[in-house]
């Protein structure tokens, strides 16, 4: 996810002067994330939100940015608000909806974390772990059959940590 932010700031860095600032503001924030400076993460990508020059796509990377830092100090209900304001100025935006249900999951809304899942799987097909985390969700709500398809497409894409592997063989075991 963070290899994806800096790409997305480095583009946007470099397309064209007339955004200047806000690009630079965008820029500036994932650096601060990155260092874990979460206070000045917030401060670069709300000015960079608020620049008249950022592009409706650059705006949707910064407000998803900022909701990656809001989730990351657990202010939870803004990291929802910032997703679904990404979402609804990018609407092909998978990583929002993937992030947004990693929120709900953690708040115990399985369904509405399903639901995001799905909808980014419907975007990238390709996303191992949208599939993983949509099968922890079935898994939670106790439709182990939906979570071992789920799995075994992760598996099958190539996401194969320890854990995924030990189930998937005690699976084919009993």
């Amino acid at each position: 996810m963070i290899r994806t932010q800096i790409v997305f700031a480095l583009l946007i860095a470099m397309i064209s002067p007339a955004w200047a600032d806000g690009k630079a503001d965008l820029a500036r924030g994932v650096s601060a994330e990155i260092a874990q400076n979460y206070d000045l993460a917030l401060q670069y990508y709300d000015s960079a939100i608020k620049s008249a020059e950022l592009p409706l796509h650059s705006q949707a990377i910064a407000i998803y940015n900022r909701g990656n830092v809001y989730f990351k100090i657990d202010r939870e209900e803004k990291a929802i608000k910032d997703y679904t304001r990404a979402i609804r100025l990018k609407p092909g935006f998978a990583e929002a909806y993937s992030n947004r249900a990693l929120v709900y999951s953690k708040r115990g809304l399985r369904e509405l974390a399903i639901e995001d899942l799905t909808k980014a799987i419907e975007i990238d097909q390709t996303d191992a772990l949208a599939y993983v985390n949509r099968g922890n969700a079935y898994e939670a709500l106790l439709q182990h059959e939906q979570a071992l398809e789920d799995w075994h497409q992760a598996y099958e894409l190539g996401h194969r940590p320890h854990w995924l592997v030990a189930r998937l063989r005690d699976e084919r075991g009993s």
